[in-house]
């Protein structure tokens, strides 16, 4: 498909029930400079798009996006959503923001991660021909009487969930103020690292940064969501940490902890955090008694006390060389096969006990399963 039918198939795609009345794009294919480019459009800029007008708009945007500058192009792509939103949204009010948005950016075949939750989205802008190029996240929300984007930090990151509070029809009954979270990714070796924005609102509609939250507070690699409970909004983090005297890869078994914090008037604040049961979990923790001579620690991780005796025997506490795990293990498998410098190779079988994993066996084997 050729360029002229790509333009053709978005404005066939975008004209629906005798044709799109697209709000406010002010479509000009000039990048912003300064912090300009974090102002609110104007909720009183309207004018209306033919199907034409709008092909033309989404060939400038395309041209940007196809080694032009992506920050001009995810600019143009962000106000052709917000037209569409500002449209649709007056003729449907419970209009899915994030499902809306998804279909016509797949439609125009530009790139996108888009995250949603009434009243607000993050749309993460990127160039599909080259990801690795970069990407751009506008916010969308709900303004004082209409819909509202702007740019937002959180250029090269990935969107990995969003929430806001005090939008909409909801501020009357909220008593802390308005305000918007969202949950990123960094791509680091391990993995994504966690990263929590969260923008308070400023008498012109205009979102600014307010807090941010990283890898110290989160963990080291890992993922959340939000979660509105009866009274606050609750942010889950699944995450690990890299494990002392151990290899491992980013798709590897670890040690993962779960962090909640709660999203108060004054920010997010830490409610808990708890180590996630699982038998590689236990491993770790039992060789790590091993190592410091804890007996009676490593005792409540076996079912029977002999199993402490036999990994006395086969020096566990010793360092010996990394531990590792077997290729394509499963961090809640019953079964694991543990490695140890180039000679040694340990069959570790657990059991469920109490909600947690306790090792019932553990047998020399051959390394030749590496």
């Amino acid at each position: 498909m050729n360029r002229t039918q790509l333009v053709r198939r978005a404005g066939a795609a975008l004209a629906v029930a005798g044709g799109l009345a697209l709000l406010g794009l002010g479509l000009v294919g000039t990048p912003g400079c300064g912090r300009a480019k974090y102002k609110p459009l104007p909720a009183d800029s309207t004018t209306a798009l033919s199907v034409d007008s709008l092909a033309v708009a989404a060939r400038d945007a395309q041209s940007q996006w196809d080694g032009g500058d992506p920050e001009t192009a995810a600019r143009l792509t962000a106000r052709i959503v917000l037209a569409d939103l500002r449209a649709r949204a007056a003729q449907t009010p419970t209009l899915d923001w994030g499902a809306r948005a998804a279909a016509l950016i797949d439609s125009l075949n530009f790139g996108a991660e888009v995250q949603s939750d009434p009243c607000v989205m993050v749309v993460n802008l990127f160039s599909r021909s080259d990801p690795d190029r970069g990407s751009w996240p506008w916010l969308f929300s709900c303004g004082p009487r209409t819909i509202d984007t702007q740019a937002i930090e959180g250029k090269g990151l990935k969107i990995l969930a969003v929430t806001g509070r005090a939008l909409g029809a909801a501020i009357a009954d909220s008593s802390a103020p308005p305000g918007v979270a969202a949950l990123f990714g960094r791509r680091a070796a391990g993995g994504y690292q966690p990263l929590l924005m969260t923008w308070k609102r400023g008498r012109d509609s205009h979102w600014t940064l307010d807090q941010t939250l990283g890898p110290d507070s989160l963990g080291a690699f890992g993922t959340g969501d939000f979660d509105h409970g009866d009274s606050t909004v609750v942010l889950t983090v699944r995450s690990y940490r890299p494990t002392p005297r151990f290899e491992e890869c980013p798709t590897c078994p670890h040690v993962y902890h779960e962090v909640r914090l709660a999203w108060l008037a004054t920010g997010f604040v830490r409610l808990d955090e708890r180590m996630l049961p699982s038998p590689y979990a236990t491993f770790v923790r039992f060789t790590t008694a091993m190592s410091v001579g804890d007996r009676d620690m490593a005792a409540t991780l076996v079912s029977e006390t002999h199993w402490v005796d036999e990994a006395s025997r086969l020096q566990f506490g010793a360092q010996l060389g990394p531990w590792r795990v077997a290729p394509a293990t499963d961090e809640n498998a019953r079964e694991m096969v543990f490695l140890r410098g180039k000679q040694e190779a340990y069959r570790v079988t657990f059991a469920p006990r109490s909600g947690d994993w306790v090792i019932d066996g553990i047998t020399p084997t051959s390394t030749s399963i590496e």
